[in-house]
């Protein structure tokens, strides 16, 4: 039996797929980057990615009143934090002499 769905709630489903998919597409992306040079920078990001991906599938399907918010938010908030680790880990991992001649 097929539901009607009224023409926003569609729409809004539709643009939250269609941004899911996009940051499966970028998360493809650092996934092959990482696979040609090992640098964990890749990995972190396309972690973050995956994540930022599941977080829009679950928003657009989760209804205007759902529990599901919270943990949609939470998604999204861990996503940002694991690309934010991954910046962070490889300015620490960075060569004193690369941050010398950034400065000059």
């Amino acid at each position: 039996m097929i539901m009607a769905v009224p023409l926003q709630d569609a729409l809004r489903i539709w643009m939250q797929g269609a941004v899911a998919f996009g940051y499966l597409v970028v998360a493809i992306f650092f996934i092959q980057f990482w696979m040609e040079t090992r640098e964990r920078l890749f990995l972190f990001f396309a972690t973050g990615f995956g994540v930022l991906t599941i977080h829009r599938a679950l928003f657009g399907l989760a209804n205007d009143d759902s529990d599901w918010r919270g943990v949609t938010f939470s998604l999204r908030l861990a996503g940002y934090v694991i690309i934010l680790i991954g910046i962070i880990d490889r300015r620490m991992r960075s060569r004193p002499s690369e941050v010398h001649h950034r400065h000059r």
